[in-house]
Formats: structure tokens, sequence, C-alpha cells
């Protein structure tokens, strides 16, 4: 769509930063890193 936002164009996906702290997205490869301490005590 000519008019759609970058966001906007994929679907909506869970992207798991949380296991290594960084992960890319596997429709557009933007690369996404947690900034500060990784979570723990989550699965």
């Amino acid at each position: 769509m000519p008019n759609s936002s970058l966001w906007n164009a994929h679907p909506r996906v869970a992207i798991p930063v949380e296991k290594i702290g960084e992960a890319r997205c596997p429709y557009c490869g933007t690369l996404y890193k947690f900034k500060g301490e990784l979570p723990k005590g989550h699965h």
C-alpha cells in the first residue's frame, strides 16, 4: 500500500529479544536490542 507506514508493512510478530538481548524481525530484518538488564525468572 503506497500510503502505509513502514512499521505497518508486514504482519505483527513476537520478537524474542529477552533470550539473548537482541533479535531480528523475520520479515524486514530490523535488529532490535534490549536495553538494560535482561529479565530474570521468565520462561
